[in-house]
């Protein structure tokens, strides 16, 4: 039985992103503390080019903040 657990966690480790599903157990709604978020903003849908950019910002709060 602990072997099967053992290559669980390898396969979880090898095909999975442990950091991300950890993160997204803790901080749902929320970047977390080692993950920064960044803001895209465009005024017009029809016209990408034309866009605005922030990076590295605390949280999603903030990104809306700057929005």
């Amino acid at each position: 039985m602990p072997i099967l657990i053992i290559i669980a966690v390898g396969l979880w480790f090898a095909y999975g992103d442990p950091p991300e599903t950890v993160a997204n157990w803790f901080w749902e709604d929320k970047a977390a503390p080692w993950e920064e978020v960044d803001a895209y903003y465009f005024p017009n849908r029809t016209n990408i080019t034309v866009h605005q950019e922030r990076f590295g910002l605390d949280d999603v709060q903030a990104c809306r903040n700057w929005a």
